[in-house]
């Protein structure tokens, strides 16, 4: 990660970049004794330095409410200075022990910001500190506040800039653990956020013994079990003890206006740390020994380490557990765990948590099926029960879901699609079908729902749909409105023919 205090020595940024592009070009010609011993960094032409420092397309991160717009700039290239910075490979992870956060993987932070008024296009070019490195942005709830995770010389600091403002400004005083996701949530209050730290007196890293304490151990048990090579395993007992000591937070709400910080429960390995829309309960999965020499972590939509799955008050009492998954080393790499996933906030209720899981026992050929508890301390209520393995769902503010299944996992395997509407009705819920088709078929593709986390986005009984629009011709992305109670759709934009142009973002 870069350096806030970076030295103006330092090679430039697209050195590393230049100094292969130049290489690959210089292999083709052979060179004299004084060339093979001239020592540095060599420019390649003014033509090839012009192609590797052309800007890219900037990210553009909109307030909730419309009205404010983030325009997030990082250069093309990935400096030495971020290359050369220590890395550990633990359970599938890079981490920069440094900062306790990723290390460098093709991406470089951000290194300029703006922010535009949408009502009228004003920009306000955001001040940052000399050499700051920029990650992890997040708007308030009410689009008044944008946090900033801001890599330091020792670690993320929190910082947060108002809408409309030109300088941030720091948050509190301990470090953000920003070594796997976001570090921080907005409450729905939009006045707090709940962020994972760095445990306070956590000390130095613990250091490779000399000998071993106990060998390592793997049993072959003679079952047949899928396997695949994956990279940056944990090799030994050391490395599970870095693990969990980069991983291990503190969680604690933050006052984003005063900086005061309030620790919440015990520090541990948090996979997931998830606010419910009133604030009141925080859905936590916390990841637990013992680990796996064979597996990482996480691999695309599954974790495979154990994980404890609870309820949590606001105070950091279990109020309910929802899962405690075991180690799953046998799992096929395009299958799905047993036990919850996805599981979710459901948006527009006040603590109701929606998830998915295997159908086991339920009848009827079923494979997987969605439930929900009311409140965390209802009983489970089954939505609807999939004939084929899930795929996506997301909610309206009023309570209605939609809900894709897919006859093979993963997505891009799939051949057929299904996607349901379900409403609550009465005591149960009730389902109809929405799109019923080959997943070949892009050309009667009816667009993908759009979203804003959980949130299908819409007004009253209308949702909003994009999609590629594929034709014979090419693609003319286009924007739809499907109405969820007729099922109608009214095209509301397509790009022109002549050029390629897709929608960034409602306001």
């Amino acid at each position: 990660m870069t350096d806030m205090n970076r030295s103006s020595s330092t090679p430039p940024r697209a050195a590393c970049l230049r100094a292969l592009a130049f290489a690959a070009v210089a292999a083709l010609v052979p060179f004299g004794t004084a060339a093979a011993q001239e020592e540095g960094y060599r420019a390649p032409s003014d033509e090839i330095i012009r192609i590797l420092d052309a800007p890219g397309l900037p990210n553009l991160e909109v307030s909730p409410e419309g009205s404010w717009a983030a325009l997030l700039t990082r250069p093309g290239m990935v400096g030495l200075e971020d290359i050369a910075e220590p890395r550990l490979h633990l359970a599938g992870y890079r981490l920069n022990p440094r900062t306790n956060g990723p290390a460098v993987a093709g991406r470089a932070p951000i290194e300029s910001m703006e922010l535009i008024r949408l009502g009228d296009q004003g920009r306000v070019p955001v001040t940052l500190p000399p050499g700051a490195a920029v990650e992890y942005v997040s708007w308030s709830p009410d689009g008044s506040v944008l946090l900033l995770a801001m890599v330091a010389e020792r670690g993320y600091e929190l910082w947060k800039l108002d809408a409309g403002s030109a300088t941030p400004s720091r948050v509190g005083a301990g470090y953000l653990n920003a070594a796997h996701g976001d570090p921080c949530r907005w409450m729905g209050n939009g006045r707090e956020a709940i962020c994972r730290f760095v445990p306070e007196g956590r000390g130095p890293a613990p250091e490779r013994p000399r000998v071993p304490s106990t060998p390592r151990i793997q049993d072959a048990e003679g079952e047949p079990a899928p396997a695949r090579t994956f990279q940056d395993l944990l090799q030994d007992g050391h490395d599970a003890d870095l693990f969990e000591f980069y991983f291990t937070s503190q969680l604690a709400y933050v006052d984003v206006a005063s900086g005061q910080t309030t620790p919440v429960g015990a520090p541990a390995i948090f996979d997931a740390v998830t606010p419910s829309p009133d604030g009141s309960h925080l859905y936590v999965v916390r990841t637990v020994r013992p680990f796996s020499y064979v597996v990482p972590d996480r691999w695309r939509t599954n974790d495979w380490f154990p994980r404890e799955m609870e309820l949590w008050s606001r105070s950091g009492e279990m109020v309910r557990k929802v899962a405690s998954l075991p180690l799953e080393e046998n799992v096929a790499v395009d299958d799905s765990r047993s036990g919850p996933r996805g599981v979710t906030w459901q948006p527009g209720a006040d603590a109701a948590l929606v998830w998915v899981e295997e159908a086991v026992g339920s009848g009827g050929g079923a494979q997987d099926r969605v439930m929900r508890i009311a409140t965390p301390t209802d009983e489970p209520e089954v939505i609807l029960e999939l004939e084929d393995h899930f795929d996506r769902m997301a909610w309206t503010r009023d309570g209605r879901g939609m809900i894709t299944e897919i006859d093979r996992f993963p997505r891009r395997a799939a051949s057929w699609t299904r996607s349901w509407l379900v409403s609550p009705e009465g005591d149960g819920w009730s389902s109809r079908i929405v799109d019923d088709r080959s997943a070949e078929d892009r050309f009667g593709a009816p667009g993908t729902p759009v979203t804003r986390g959980a949130t299908l986005l819409g007004e009253g009984d209308w949702i909003f749909l994009q999609g590629d629009g594929v034709t014979p011709d090419g693609e003319q992305p286009f924007l739809d409105r499907m109405n969820l109670r007729t099922l109608e759709t009214e095209r509301l934009w397509e790009s022109d023919p002549d050029r390629y142009e897709v929608p960034v973002e409602l306001v």
